[in-house]
């Protein structure tokens, strides 16, 4: 009987640790980047990159000088060249901090410190599902604003 009772716990642990084994995502999402391999220590990247690539969103650098005319709900249009055509979507973020641009076009004599405030753009479910593979793609976008 007392080698039965081992038994049954040596089972018990085995399945907790079992269950210990095995990783599950917070949410649903599309893995788009694995930078941890099995046997390496887990670092400060995680284990993988999720995206929620159905609804997918748009960074925009908007400057300074024009943000006051940017609203939530705003209907905006996104291009790239990694796909034809546009993509449409609504502005549903502002950002609180001017910050100097992160992107750059690269043309002679462009001013490299202009002060920008980062405006999120949530994609339609058409375009989202149209640039799902395409995460932290350069873009440029048009924010429909009244009286343009």
């Amino acid at each position: 009987m007392r080698e039965v009772e081992s038994a049954m716990a040596a089972l018990q642990r085995a399945e907790v640790g079992l269950a210990q084994a095995y990783i599950r995502a917070p949410k649903a999402g599309q893995v788009l980047a694995v930078p941890t391999r099995v046997g390496e220590k887990i670092g400060d990247n995680g284990i993988v990159e999720l995206g929620a690539t159905d609804r997918m969103v748009a960074v925009l650098e908007v400057y300074q000088t024009d943000v006051g005319r940017v609203r939530v709900g705003q209907p905006a249009t996104v291009v790239g060249q990694a796909f034809a055509g546009e993509v449409r979507g609504v502005v549903s973020e502002v950002g609180l901090q001017v910050r100097s641009q992160e992107v750059a076009s690269n043309e002679p004599g462009e001013n490299l410190d202009r002060r920008v405030v980062r405006v999120k753009v949530r994609l339609d479910a058409d375009g989202s599902r149209r640039v799902a593979a395409l995460t932290n793609l350069q873009i440029q976008g048009r924010i429909a604003v009244s009286g343009t």
